[in-house]
């Protein structure tokens, strides 16, 4: 149990690099920090970052996997309409 809370922490360390990062696109990235990434954004109900780190990422990534698609398929209506407030 205490090496899988030390494994997440380590995932989700690497997906907040993900989210700072300010370049263009990233090329590399460790899918299994993705989905716990995602996983953890859409546990908070934090819809904005699903969808903007997304959009750093190349497409394929995402159509690819289908938790990833399922948490950014179903973040972004939930963005756009807390983005109307």
């Amino acid at each position: 149990m205490q090496l899988q809370a030390l494994r997440d922490k380590d995932l989700l360390k690497q997906f907040e690099e993900y989210k700072n990062f300010s370049g263009k696109k990233l090329k590399l990235v460790r899918l299994e920090a993705v989905r716990a990434g995602f996983k953890h954004a859409w546990q908070n109900h934090d819809y904005a970052t699903i969808v903007q780190v997304a959009e750093k990422f190349p497409e394929y990534l995402i159509q690819e996997d289908p938790k990833l698609m399922m948490w950014h398929t179903n973040a972004q209506p939930r963005y756009s309409d807390s983005n109307l407030f």
